[in-house]
């Protein structure tokens, strides 16, 4: 993966967020905020929030924010997500 992309990564996605800057990412991970602060720093950073919960993807969306759901608690199927939804190689 290619690390030009930046992210909020909410608390539900721990270990993903681990691989993210293992990886080289510039990623931030968000455990136990609410979900309104987390789309505010997500519009005030200009990072791709993700997340496992859906209510908060919806939400992103509608507030024009750049989003990214996970349906698996695997972090392979996770990352493997990642790479497709960013068209990475």
């Amino acid at each position: 993966m290619g690390n030009h992309h930046a992210f909020i990564v909410d608390g539900m996605l721990g270990t993903l967020a681990r691989w993210l800057r293992i990886t080289g990412y510039d990623s931030i991970y968000f455990r136990g905020m609410n979900d309104d602060r987390l789309l505010e720093e997500t519009k005030d950073s200009a990072r791709i929030m993700l997340t496992r919960d859906k209510e908060l993807y919806q939400r992103a969306l509608k507030l024009g924010l750049k989003s990214i759901y996970f349906k698996s608690e695997e972090v392979t199927a996770q990352l493997t997500h990642l790479k497709r939804e960013l068209g990475i190689k």
